[in-house]
């Protein structure tokens, strides 16, 4: 795989940009974050993905110079800009996503799936879910499974609460007709949401599994746009 330094000189010229300083001008990057990058061979996978994907070229074709034919693949959606909090909530509005073309072997390693149909990738801010999942990791969570009748007691999931998405571990309560939403993080309270504030929540699937920061940059270099 190129170094920072070459990806970011290759991308300058399939972008037809001069010089450095016009790209950072163009895509607001600091001058000096960028030589950074160079500097401690740190790659900004999420810049390259969403210039990749305005200008309308293949991600493989930055971190390649050859594409090597994927036959047996599945497609999972990454949304960029929306994050789950493990904390007190996230407001979300842009739903916008990218999709990540993955072989069957790598996901079932790194997703744990064989079908990746109602998969999706989304980012965690806070702490209050961890060790299961730290500030800046992603999870999976399986979108099918986004009842309340059919999701289990203790399971993690992903849940909007009157637009604000929170990552936290639901527990049932057999005898009243009310939820727990509980934090792995013995910091944070647990918090109830009665029968009548159903109609203000949605769950919006069930969380399969954590990935790290490596683990996802394993993942990010097989994306297509």
């Amino acid at each position: 795989m190129k170094t920072a330094k070459e990806l970011i000189a290759k991308l300058l010229n399939m972008l037809g940009i001069d010089n450095e300083q016009e790209f950072c001008n163009k895509y607001d990057v600091v001058y000096g974050t960028l030589q950074s990058w160079k500097f401690r061979n740190s790659i900004p996978y999420e810049l390259i993905l969403d210039i990749c994907k305005k200008n309308n070229i293949r991600l493989e074709s930055v971190f390649y110079d050859e594409i090597a034919p994927v036959r047996d693949v599945i497609s999972v959606r990454y949304y960029q800009d929306i994050s789950a909090s493990a904390g007190y909530g996230v407001i979300n509005c842009d739903e916008q996503c990218s999709e990540i073309v993955l072989d069957k072997s790598f996901a079932k390693e790194l997703l744990n799936v064989n079908n990746a149909k109602n998969i999706d990738i989304i980012k965690i801010y806070g702490d209050s879910m961890e060790p299961f999942v730290h500030s800046g990791e992603f999870v999976v969570v399986e979108r099918n499974k986004n009842d309340f009748n059919r999701i289990k007691d203790g399971e993690i999931v992903i849940i909007n609460i009157n637009g604000d998405i929170y990552c936290k571990k639901i527990l049932k309560n057999p005898y009243t007709k009310e939820i727990t939403l509980s934090s792995l993080n013995s910091f944070y309270p647990d918090f109830k949401i009665n029968e009548e504030d159903f109609e203000n929540t949605k769950i919006i699937g069930v969380v399969s599994k954590a990935i790290s920061i490596k683990d996802f940059e394993r993942a990010f270099i097989k994306i297509n746009n």
